[in-house]
């Protein structure tokens, strides 16, 4: 799985769980000094954000099949966590920490299953 937001309270939670259920991690930060901190709590991989982050994702991961991709952050970062998911990979969107929510126009060529969670 592949997430951003990776050095949030939730991004932490998450590379827990993932960690416990076998799970591997592709934690996503904006910041790369955050990255050795991460790893330590058990990610897989700590990458920073960008609009290479797919090229990226498949040279660190070997090209693994990405199917989930937890999106808190919202605006370009969806689309960079989009692009490094695998055939039928599912996007949950359930934060916008940016604000700006993402115009999402799925033209990758490959079945995306976007889904989302609000609260007011």
């Amino acid at each position: 799985m592949i997430r951003n937001g990776a050095n949030s309270g939730v991004g932490r939670a998450t590379i827990a769980v993932a960690k416990s259920l076998g799970l591997k991690t592709v934690n996503v930060v904006r910041r790369k000094e955050v990255a050795e901190e991460l790893k330590a709590l058990g990610g897989d991989v700590v990458l920073a954000d960008g609009p290479d982050l797919a090229q990226r994702v498949t040279a660190e991961t070997g090209n693994a099949r990405i199917t989930l991709a937890l999106d808190g952050v919202s605006d370009t970062s969806s689309m960079n966590l989009m692009s490094s998911l695998s055939e039928s990979g599912v996007l949950v969107s359930y934060g916008a920490v940016t604000g700006a929510h993402t115009k999402r126009k799925f033209k990758y060529g490959k079945e995306l299953s976007p889904r989302g969670l609000e609260c007011e």
